[in-house]
């Protein structure tokens, strides 16, 4: 689940990393000892709880079992990886275990490296509280509660609490099984709880609530970790009391936060965590090689930063290594069946560059510069609280979804809207991270495809509502309100209605939109229609926040909304779902368009001449001789047909683009191929190109123009765009 929300969650990441590593190497050491305490052993202690809250965010909040398997899985994998990894350390510093019992405290409670206690602690915590989490979050919580208070005894309180004999006798048992009480049973549970129950009330975050708690809390919980140092109580100094409301509410401030976050931030913190204690070994012994010790090691901040430094370049390479690797083996993969026999290339969703067109009978070239031309065009016409949720449905209008998409997150942009939920599944797989709407109804039955891949449902009404509730799983939606065009949404007069969804469980309702039916209209009656919708809408949105409602996002423009009611916008709305506009067409060569803006075409078609024929006086040509010539005519057979989305109804209509020059289409446009007339064009052979949408020498021929001919709108032809076309990336 990764979406605009989380983006700043990603982002602290890294410097939590660092944190781990101040821990470890004490950066203030050398100048102040009291002080790097406070820093190293009280503010960067929040640095483990983050993670662990982060996994009981994403793995335990959903509350789906494949998230959780798929974790332990991955953990166990990276816990055992990094066991071999520090074996050779453990054998030389003489730490490998002396017996089975030492073996089994070590893998489920010490960890098999001193800072590999995580892995085991995040594993235990969260099958623990997963169990709970299944009987009773009562439960739950009074268990992590409880756990915690016992841990604390165990660690900053242990000199407080252990003046009784009974009670120390109690904690020199649990330290027999467990070198500190900081394991998957007592300090673990805690944080995973907290991820999840924060994942379940996300909607309600809000940083002015936050921010001035953790500006008072976290001095106080140094406090709170100075006194029990400077009293002696320390056994050792990873919990504390008010580290759970400091972490709570650093993460609920992180989730409120804006941030642009590198696609690398993940797993780089991952490899920082783990690789950074062999790092510190690495600079140790280079500096006393190269006589540098007081430099990079007795001065505490250097040998930190040097640390940091060299983490982070290791991490760095290892996951850009991984990500080519990947890359690799995906083309590969993509190229040749198991038996290493070619496989046939599908180009549905699939962009190649533009050396390749060579190769092809018949392509679509995709202009990525016009598309962020388009981007900046319709961006500059909203304000600056109002980001584009681009429509990438029907294969983006036929362009390409997973190619378009990319570009757009290249872009900065990160909200999209698809039509089903199989057009989401297709963006997921492809890695297309962010919010992903799904404009369209989705049986109640294909909940978990929702769920695995983390789409947001549209609420088409009441009832919908309800027996999506039903079903128990949690689910991101967006209220449809349907404000006049009388296609999918509660009725917007029904508030009652509207406020009943809001209140259902298992929902969580982060946004609310509805649709202009009539934007591109020219009329008055249009006109007033499309300014009362508009008004219908503003009164929902009141409506919902005098109830009490907030924290959700809204959107109502489409592509005509933007160019011709921008400035109704306002600061009123979240997003606007831009969708033809965005690839630079009209839907009709006549629309209205009040925006002073210029959009450019992304896509062009275009197609191989086959073969030139002569046609004598009174000859027919094609299917059911629908053309017969009236002299001696030269025909050229082009590569494309109504399989691959030439509407059949320009048969013996329009025209096409030859070294410039308009081919009248003649005859019946057939499966494969159509036929057009190029007497007279010299450059008309057999290997050249022909260009159906966009343009040659002086000519163009537009989108909007081919379907005017075919007496239908842009869109429609170009969604239809088929899955036979290569689609070519100019950049």
């Amino acid at each position: 689940m990764k979406t605009k929300e989380y983006k700043a969650v990603d982002l602290f990441r890294l410097p939590a990393a660092f944190m781990v590593v101040a821990i470890h190497t004490g950066p203030f050491a050398a100048w102040n000892g009291f002080a790097d305490f406070l820093f190293s052993y009280c503010l960067c202690r929040v640095a483990v709880p983050f993670f662990l809250i982060t996994t009981g965010f994403f793995v335990l909040g959903p509350g789906r079992g494949e998230a959780l398997c798929r974790y332990l899985k991955k953990t166990l994998l990276l816990y055992a990886a990094a066991t071999l990894l520090y074996a050779p350390v453990s054998w030389y510093a003489g730490n490998l275990p002396g017996n089975a019992a030492e073996v089994f405290r070590q893998i489920l409670f010490d960890g098999t490296f001193y800072h590999l206690w995580y892995f085991p602690a995040a594993l235990l915590g969260c099958v623990l509280t997963a169990f709970l989490l299944k009987r009773s979050v009562k439960a739950a919580i009074l268990f992590a509660v409880c756990a915690y208070l016992v841990g604390l005894g165990g660690d900053s309180y242990y000199g407080l609490v252990c003046r009784a004999d009974w009670i120390k006798a109690a904690y020199d048992g649990i330290q027999f099984v467990s070198s500190y009480t900081r394991n998957g049973i007592f300090y673990a549970p805690v944080f995973l709880l907290m991820g999840a129950l924060i994942y379940r009330g996300r909607r309600n975050q809000n940083r002015r609530r936050y921010l001035p708690a953790l500006a008072v809390l976290l001095p106080l919980m140094c406090a709170e970790g100075a006194f029990t140092f400077l009293a002696g109580w320390q056994r050792h100094n990873s919990m504390y009391f008010l580290l759970l409301p400091v972490c709570w509410c650093l993460f609920c401030l992180l989730l409120s936060a804006k941030a642009k976050t590198p696609v690398w931030a993940r797993g780089v913190s991952m490899l920082i965590y783990i690789l950074h204690p062999l790092v510190i070994i690495l600079v140790r012994g280079a500096a006393k090689a190269a006589g540098l010790t007081a430099l990079f090691v007795e001065n505490s901040f250097v040998h930190y930063l040097t640390v940091c430094l060299v983490s982070f370049g290791i991490a760095i390479f290892a996951v850009y290594a991984r990500m080519r690797l990947k890359c690799r083996i995906r083309v590969k993969e993509s190229l040749t069946d198991r038996r290493g026999q070619n496989k046939p290339q599908n180009t549905s969703n699939r962009a190649v560059p533009a050396t390749d067109k060579e190769n092809c009978r018949a392509w679509i070239e995709l202009n990525l510069k016009n598309l962020a031309w388009n981007v900046g065009q319709l961006q500059g016409l909203l304000p600056a609280s109002c980001k584009l949720m681009p429509a990438v449905k029907a294969n983006a209008y036929g362009h390409g979804a997973v190619e378009i998409s990319r570009a757009l997150q290249k872009l900065g942009i990160s909200d999209f809207c698809v039509a089903s939920v199989e057009e989401g599944a297709v963006l997921r797989e492809a890695g297309i991270t962010g919010q992903i709407l799904v404009l369209g109804y989705t049986p109640v039955s294909k909940i978990d495809g929702l769920c695995r891949y983390d789409l947001t449902q549209t609420i088409v009404d009441l009832d919908y509502a309800r027996e999506l509730s039903a079903l128990g799983r949690r689910v991101f939606v967006h209220v449809g309100v349907d404000t006049g065009m009388h296609r999918l949404g509660e009725d917007c007069g029904s508030i009652e209605k509207i406020l009943r969804i809001f209140r259902l469980p298992n929902l969580n309702v982060t946004g609310v939109f509805s649709h202009l039916c009539a934007s591109d209209g020219v009329s008055e009656e249009e006109r007033e229609f499309t300014e009362t919708q508009i008004a219908r809408f503003t009164e929902v949105v009141a409506a919902l926040r005098q109830n009490g409602i907030t924290g959700f996002r809204t959107h109502l423009f489409g592509s005509y909304g933007i160019l011709n009611y921008s400035r109704s916008c306002g600061e009123s709305y979240d997003y606007a779902r831009a969708g033809i506009a965005l690839y630079g067409v009209p839907s009709s060569p006549g629309d209205r368009v009040e925006a002073p803006v210029t959009l450019r075409p992304v896509l062009a078609l275009k197609a191989k001449i086959a073969c030139v024929k002569t046609l004598k006086k009174g000859e027919s040509a094609g299917y059911g001789l629908a053309y017969t010539a009236k002299e001696e005519r030269v025909i050229a057979v082009i590569s494309i047909g109504y399989a691959d989305g030439v509407p059949r109804a320009l048969s013996g209509r329009g025209h096409v683009l030859i070294r410039g020059e308009r081919a009248p289409v003649i005859g019946r446009i057939c499966m494969d191929q159509m036929l057009v007339d190029v007497t007279g064009i010299a450059g008309a052979v057999p290997g050249e190109t022909a260009v159906l949408i966009g343009s040659s020498g002086e000519e163009t021929i537009s989108a909007a123009e081919l379907a005017a001919e075919a007496d239908t709108i842009s869109n429609e032809i170009l969604s239809r765009l088929g899955s036979r076309l290569t689609r070519l990336v100019l950049e």
